[in-house]
């Protein structure tokens, strides 16, 4: 069992390690191209959009207007050019000047619209937008497998020393007192020659 969640968590690193270059990818390539997939359905179209170092997830219902309702009635996904005209509009009536603006984090929800915003409500109508900045989304992926290599840097360390007949936790020199260690206090289960 033990090894089976060893498989499952190095599987998890390696997709984490691979989700995080093609972050990191893509965040070099949004500021020579950018990229945008829609998913029309009769209801709402969701815009997945990568442009100018930031990550953009569009979300419009269309129960309580008609304006840029998708001509096809069925649901697929379409990629095209980003929108910039479209959906910069948009995002520059969502900044604001504050740091987590700045620092290109944006979060519009529907059910949190200001009504007094009568400019942005008609702009977005009924509408999710969510904007993250790439280098956000690449070190939240990076976390596992940096977390990994600590393991792994760790538990080397630890081998080593108690070949040596070190303190696996402080590196002190255990061979006159292998049951417990001086220096940190640690109890360090340590093999004897004998047993070898």
């Amino acid at each position: 069992m033990k090894r089976f969640i060893r498989i499952l968590k190095n599987a998890a690193t390696a997709l984490s390690l691979s989700l995080c270059l093609a972050t990191a990818a893509l965040w070099v390539r949004s500021y020579k191209t950018a990229d945008c997939e829609k998913w029309y359905d009769p209801q709402r179209t969701i815009t997945l959009g990568s442009c100018c170092g930031e990550l953009h997830y569009f979300e419009e219902f269309y129960h309580d207007r008609t304006y840029g309702r998708p001509a096809v009635g069925q649901s697929e996904w379409h990629h095209m050019p980003f929108p910039e005209s479209e959906i910069g509009e948009s995002v520059d009536m969502l900044r604001h000047p504050n740091w987590l603006n700045r620092a290109g984090f944006i979060f519009y929800l529907h059910s949190d619209r200001d009504p007094k915003q009568t400019d942005l409500v008609e702009r977005l109508g009924a509408a999710n937008y969510i904007v993250l900045p790439h280098w956000f989304v690449a070190g939240l992926l990076l976390l596992a497998p940096l977390l990994f290599v600590k393991r792994f840097i760790r538990s080397r360390r630890e081998k080593r020393r108690l070949r040596k007949g070190l303190c696996t936790r402080c590196g002190y020199d255990l061979r006159a007192t292998p049951d417990r260690c001086p220096e940190c206090g640690a109890f360090p289960a340590i093999q004897s020659n004998d047993s070898h």
